[in-house]
């Protein structure tokens, strides 16, 4: 049970993927931003502070070339460790402007349960060169195919960041891919208009809110409450997750926000 919880939860806050066959160009955030969430957990009517998430953005350079490296962490409060411990972590390196991956590690401790997953983009070749190691079994190396616009799991939060909401008729409907360990998944995402949301000690924000379901899951398929909440500025920051699966509702809400580029 926890570990689909912590598996939906933290891809319905960051497996937010690569609209079709859009290209941007980044001006919502810079190095140097840094966020932070509560993860909550509600099973029957009471709201549990479980885990803290932490998003960061720092410029690089690797093999002469300038990059953003993306870190995306989950880690439980001390008082949860002893009865489900989490520590995982999703790094991506990316185009500063395009967003576009070039390297993605996926490094995740759950209950003792462990995988480690490394992406290597070959965006000319339309591949990504895998390495996967579950538990201590031996690293297992593959080859998936996969799109222009393949992101990954730490990318395409960053990147759907940058899409002119104003532009999108309420109840539009994208459908997107991201590649999860070593398989593309599908996700539809609704454009479901502007709604005021309380952030934390922020105040009242105006947010573009967006419907997340994934296509052949029926654990988030097609249900209105799977949502996630960008504020309505040139940050489009993520202010709240909120999603229902089987065994209750889980949900996301931004406490901290520093280094935004506007």
């Amino acid at each position: 049970m926890v570990k689909q919880v912590t598996f939906i939860l933290l891809i319905t806050l960051i497996s937010f993927g690569n609209l079709k066959s859009q290209n941007i160009v980044n001006t919502a955030f810079k190095g140097g931003e840094e966020l932070k969430f509560i993860a909550s957990y509600n099973m029957s009517g009471l709201w549990t502070d479980l885990a803290q998430i932490k998003m960061s953005v720092k410029a690089v350079r690797m093999n002469d070339k300038n990059l953003y490296k993306l870190v995306s962490t989950a880690r439980t409060y001390t008082k949860w460790d002893s009865y489900f411990m989490i520590r995982d972590s999703y790094q991506s390196w990316v185009n500063p402007k395009t967003i576009k991956p070039y390297i993605y590690k996926r490094d995740i401790n759950e209950g003792g349960y462990t995988i480690k997953v490394k992406y290597i983009f070959k965006r000319k070749s339309l591949v990504a060169k895998s390495t996967m190691q579950v538990r201590q079994n031996p690293v297992k190396s593959s080859t998936v195919k996969i799109s222009s616009n393949t992101y990954d799991l730490a990318s395409v939060i960053y990147y759907i960041r940058n899409f002119n909401y104003n532009q999108m008729a309420v109840n539009t409907v994208k459908t997107v891919t991201v590649l999860i360990d070593n398989k593309l998944t599908k996700i539809q995402l609704k454009y479901r208009g502007k709604e005021s949301i309380k952030v934390a000690s922020y105040g009242t924000k105006t947010c573009y809110k967006i419907g997340i379901s994934l296509k052949d899951e029926n654990i988030m398929k097609n249900n209105p409450t799977n949502n996630i909440w960008l504020t309505a500025d040139k940050n489009k920051v993520p202010v709240l997750i909120k999603a229902v699966i089987p065994v209750g509702s889980i949900q996301m809400r931004l406490s901290e926000m520093n280094g935004l580029r506007n």
